[in-house]
């Protein structure tokens, strides 16, 4: 037993102590936290992205040609999130829905 096995089992860790996934996950565990993932992230670009366009729209300055890119881009940030909750809702019927 090496030296690493040794100081392991002395400790007696389990992978879930310290937040890591449990061997003995199925698949449909693991691509649910995988879109739960992948929500939070298109949460977190959706605000950056809003901020983004309000920005834009704030310092076009009367500039016809800015003023229309930020709200190009708040339109596209609120439509994709419109989608990816859209898309979570049907995945998550269909997949309650299979048995």
């Amino acid at each position: 037993m090496s030296k690493a096995q040794t100081f392991l089992a002395a400790i007696n860790l389990k992978p879930t102590d310290i937040g890591l996934p449990n061997s003995t996950a199925n698949v449909g565990q693991i691509i649910t936290n995988t879109i739960q993932f992948l929500m939070v992230v298109i949460g977190l670009l959706s605000v950056v992205f809003i901020i983004v366009a309000g920005i834009q729209i704030t310092t076009s300055g009367g500039d016809p040609t800015k003023y229309k890119r930020g709200r190009m881009t708040l339109l596209y940030a609120i439509t994709g999130v419109v989608l990816a909750i859209s898309a979570y809702g049907i995945v998550a019927f269909v997949a309650s829905n299979i048995k």
